[in-house]
């Protein structure tokens, strides 16, 4: 081979080389752990940092890979045609070209899928997180020179975009956030507390304080009609820190008593006038999300809320323990006596045994089946019958009024379910993505 032919030969594998580069940068840029490479920059690796902001700036990168790697593939094919034809020369002549070109092409396929595709990738997907901290420098390099072509080919997709109204979609949605998390929890690298504290961070959006608040009927509230007296021995039996105020019924509260102030100004004076005691109520609706109501009780010093059905009557009331419960679970102080076999969550929502009989829990509930069933039968027999076979976490059944949900199996029998009284008053019909973003214009 003449010189020539030995620098198209250099030429053509460098080219290679580069597409393997661009490569393996696409694919450890698509598989990095973003968390791992946010941590090694906070820890000071001066790569680290520069492959977080590339990551960053994900789509405009990923442009200027492509564009590499197509001009690679261009210069590749381009190259092999010269040098193939410079070779085949001394074939009869008409057939040159023609033989050179096919030739060049189906070795420029073979090379560039075996060594610029496929070997680069394979190793780029096993050591991703690496590989991106390694070359971030020269892909930032690549970037920089490959600028204008790929704010013109982004120019163009954002047209095109626009002009069929695509829209860009969220990297990682709701539902793919909330798998992740119980893939990695069954995986073992977070314990099932920490699975459950971040799945119900995730919910606490989409929960409404008609979910979470203490009922009317379980209320406990003081009325301005009763003597000092009277509110001195009702506060001496509940043990609460603060309660609702009423002038008449529950319809009409007109304050909150912090039990402190009260007990202070009972001691100084037993004639103390409650309504100078009083704090402002707080008044919320059944739809209120309790994220937005957290960040207002937290915000304004409020410790209790009143929350009112559409009819403004009192529905019931939501504290901030109530709040905090639906991220960390039940919370316990020393006076607190625990049931294991009822518990109220809030709501129309209790955490029921599956060997409570039907009879204590329908009591306790304070609900009238329209059919009658068996009072003694255990809850866990109830609910096989109603499912016909052994049941999975998760698991439920709608009877009557009642939403069952199972959340702890052992042996076939269901441990623990949720009841969910779907009680009209307390339905809240959840905002459309429409009205979602009408909200926020």
């Amino acid at each position: 081979m003449d010189p020539d032919s030995w620098i198209l030969l250099l030429v053509f594998f460098v080219l290679v080389l580069l597409s393997a580069y661009f490569a393996a940068a696409e694919s450890s840029l698509v598989s990095a752990n973003a968390i791992r490479i946010k941590n090694a920059a906070s820890e000071g690796n001066k790569r680290a940092k520069i492959a977080e902001k590339l990551m960053g700036q994900y789509e405009h990168v990923l442009t200027v890979i492509l564009i590499g790697t197509n001009l690679c593939h261009l210069g590749c094919a381009s190259v092999a045609t010269v040098f193939t034809i410079n070779l085949f020369q001394a074939l009869p002549s008409g057939n040159t070209e023609e033989v050179a070109a096919t030739t060049a092409s189906l070795c420029t396929t073979v090379i560039l899928f075996a060594l610029g595709e496929m070997l680069p990738k394979t190793l780029a997907n096993e050591h991703s997180d690496r590989l991106i901290v390694s070359i971030a420098p020269s892909l930032r390099l690549a970037t920089f020179l490959l600028a204008p072509l790929a704010f013109m080919f982004s120019w163009i997709s954002a047209l095109l975009r626009h002009m069929f109204g695509g829209e860009a979609e969220p990297t990682v949605t709701e539902e793919e956030l909330s798998t992740l998390i119980e893939t990695i929890e069954e995986e073992g690298v977070i314990d099932e507390e920490q699975g459950d504290l971040l799945q119900s961070a995730l919910e606490f959006s989409k929960t409404y304080a008609a979910d979470v608040l203490t009922l009317r009927d379980d209320v406990e509230y003081l009325n301005l009609s009763m003597s000092n007296r009277e509110i001195a021995n009702m506060i001496i039996a509940n043990r609460h820190s603060r309660l609702p105020v009423c002038e008449g019924d529950l319809d009409h509260i007109v304050g909150v008593l912090v039990i402190r102030d009260f007990l202070k100004g009972y001691a100084e004076n037993p004639q103390v006038d409650v309504r100078s005691l009083l704090k402002r109520p707080l008044f919320v609706p059944l739809d209120s999300t309790i994220d937005d109501l957290f960040n207002e009780m937290s915000h304004n010093r409020f410790y209790m809320a009143i929350v009112k059905d559409s009819n403004d009557k009192t529905a019931g009331i939501v504290t901030i323990e109530d709040l905090l419960e639906e991220l960390v679970g039940e919370i316990f102080d020393e006076d607190d006596v625990v049931d294991n076999t009822f518990m109220k969550l809030g709501g129309n929502h209790f955490e029921v045994s599956g060997a409570c009989v039907l009879g204590e829990l329908f009591r306790r509930m304070r609900y009238i089946p329209s059919v009658p069933l068996p009072t003694t039968m255990p809850v866990h027999v109830w609910v096989l019958e109603r499912l016909g076979h052994e049941p999975e976490e998760e698991e439920e059944f709608v009877w009557e009024d009642l939403e069952v949900t199972v959340t702890s199996v052992q042996d076939g029998k269901p441990q623990k379910v949720i009841v969910k009284w779907n009680i009209p008053e307390l339905e809240v019909v959840p905002p459309t993505d429409t009205e979602e973003k009408g909200g926020d214009e």
